[in-house]
């Protein structure tokens, strides 16, 4: 089962010349400048939806295991999703896009990463603009060629603003987010579980040895950090 997330009501945007230049130009006659950067390099809107803090969290926690598209192999990837794939490769809406999944059982979900960048020289300072913010670009070569221009010592590029969008998941059965959320809460409680567990035997283990261990100590036969129960 596949699930895109693509929002069908930019289609018209997305897939018709006509329509774009439209959108450009209402949005550059509003003044919607935001709308007009957030294309900025790319051929149409992106129409995948942002992830929140929460849902990102909760992907992660059920796939941890992040890689480049291009690289996954563990499961074969559905028809509809390579061609949303191929959609956002050749409209640029991307930075880089990647597939996290799960190694035991992969229900591989797509992720398209957004990011600018700032330029720094050799003594890591940023280039500010006048009312000193990171002049921010979109691309390594148009940061080196702005800095170039303007004599700025050029050192290197860093990310910033980075955001992640939802493009498609796929499993043999699609659970709602409210039972994804479920699935991460129980296997955070057994993951931490285990190790608070752990840790509190160590502890306790260490306070019934405490007068003994308290000798070794004075003698400098254990450390502090093995007095207070830490591994040995």
């Amino acid at each position: 089962m596949v699930e895109i997330y693509a929002n069908t009501e930019l289609n018209d945007v997305l897939f018709e010349v006509e329509a774009l230049q439209e959108w450009k130009e209402l949005a550059q006659e509003m003044g919607m400048e935001s709308q007009l950067e957030s294309i900025k390099g790319k051929e149409s809107p992106n129409p995948y939806p942002y992830m929140n803090k929460g849902i990102q969290i909760i992907m992660e926690t059920l796939c941890p295991t992040k890689v480049k598209f291009k690289e996954y192999n563990k499961t074969p990837i559905p028809l509809e999703v390579m061609k949303q794939l191929a959609f956002s490769v050749r409209d640029n809406h991307f930075k880089h896009i990647e597939i996290w999944y799960d190694d035991i059982t992969p229900d591989p979900v797509a992720i398209g990463y957004t990011y600018q960048y700032y330029a720094y020289d050799r003594e890591y300072k940023h280039l500010l603009d006048e009312n000193k913010k990171d002049v921010l670009f979109e691309t390594e070569t148009e940061a080196k060629d702005y800095c170039s221009t303007i004599g700025f010592q050029y050192q290197g590029i860093n990310k910033k603003n980075e955001n992640k969008y939802l493009i498609a998941r796929w499993a043999d059965i699609l659970r709602p987010f409210n039972e994804l959320k479920e699935l991460a809460k129980e296997r955070l409680i057994e993951k931490y579980g285990a190790t608070l567990k752990n840790e509190i035997e160590e502890k306790t283990q260490a306070l019934k040895k405490l007068t003994d261990n308290t000798i070794l100590f004075l003698n400098g036969e254990i450390t502090e950090s093995q007095l207070k129960g830490q591994r040995w």
